[in-house]
């Protein structure tokens, strides 16, 4: 018999999700009857596929692979039938179980919102950094991971100490996430991991790193670059900002990631945002039309932004400036403030 608990569920939409990856039919339904107190929803995953957004996260030991993606934006519940180092073993540990998915619960779980841009020259980066500058003003602690190139000379970081993603091999995992707090470089209260010329993200230690950081910070952002957008990074997004503008292949290249991410059960949530071109103005509706989505914020065009970057001033040091205060609307609109 499992024990009760005081307390309620952590609950988005008012229903709690547990996500569990097994084929085990008896495995699956060993998790239902611990879970069932809190009224979860459970989503099941086959084995080596990557995590859908969820509360708690429960993985069959038995049936985990070395080269399986990381389940779960934290730490994942190790559970399986048979002895194996580190699982939960069901049905004898359904107490131990409960006692896990309740102190996940309790902890809650770290928002990942990734941004991707239409196309080039959108300023993604930047959003993707005044995005996580104006959480950590609005007190979330936030790391911004930069999976598409070149954040490190936006924040003018290039010469400050700490982990590149060079430096965190797929064979030195699992990574801990304070220790990575810790080490990472920090821009504006934003703990940071960038590339450099030495290249970028391993896929492995992508999912790794996002993982850990969400295990132990309130916000993790993920600068995805331009379109065609890599669909297992944005697989680790609860939230995914889809920044066009209203040109058209701007447009048409949302539609696109609109028609394959809109609808799945367990992918992100999409929020289509606009910006602004000068001389360029194609109706809000219109817009919202084409892409499918409501426009959540319009971006101004901002004149001399190549000059502030150029000069080393970093996105959001000009507080006052329309650009920074879109943003800001746009991360209470996310509810990230």
């Amino acid at each position: 018999m499992v024990r009760r608990r005081v307390g309620g569920p952590v609950v988005a939409g008012g229903e709690t999700l547990v996500a569990i990856r097994s084929a085990d039919e008896v495995l699956i339904d060993l998790v239902r009857d611990v879970v069932a107190w809190w009224g979860a929803q459970v989503l099941v995953r086959p084995p080596g596929t990557p995590p859908p957004p969820a509360h708690v996260h429960v993985d069959s030991a038995s049936e985990r692979l070395p080269g399986d993606p990381s389940w779960g934006r934290g730490t994942s519940i190790a559970v399986s039938r048979e002895p194996v180092a580190g699982a939960i073993v069901l049905p004898a540990g359904a107490e131990d179980l409960a006692d896990a998915v309740a102190l996940a619960l309790s902890v809650g779980t770290a928002r990942t919102v990734g941004v991707l841009g239409a196309c080039g020259g959108l300023g993604t980066s930047v959003t993707a950094a005044l995005l996580a500058r104006c959480a950590a003003d609005a007190g979330r602690s936030t790391a911004l991971l930069d999976l598409a190139g070149g954040i490190d000379l936006l924040l003018s970081l290039e010469d400050e100490p700490g982990p590149r993603w060079a430096d965190l091999p797929a064979a030195g995992g699992p990574y801990v996430g304070e220790q990575l707090v810790a080490a990472l470089p920090t821009w504006q209260r934003v703990r940071v991991l960038t590339s450099d010329a030495r290249g970028g993200a391993d896929p492995r230690v992508r999912d790794q790193v996002a993982g850990a950081l969400a295990g132990v910070v309130r916000l993790v952002v993920l600068d995805l670059g331009a379109a065609p957008g890599d669909l297992a990074s944005a697989a680790l997004c609860d939230d995914l900002v889809l920044l066009t503008s209203p040109e058209v292949r701007a447009v048409a290249a949302v539609r696109a990631e609109v028609g394959q991410l809109h609808g799945r059960v367990d992918g992100p949530r999409l929020h289509l945002v606009v910006r602004s071109v000068r001389g360029l103005d194609l109706p809000r509706g219109e817009v919202e039309e084409a892409c499918g989505l409501p426009v959540r914020a319009v971006l101004p065009h901002t004149r001399g932004m190549a000059v502030d970057l150029a000069r080393g001033v970093t996105p959001g040091d000009r507080r006052r400036a329309g650009l920074t205060r879109a943003v800001r609307g746009l991360v209470r609109e996310l509810g990230l403030a």
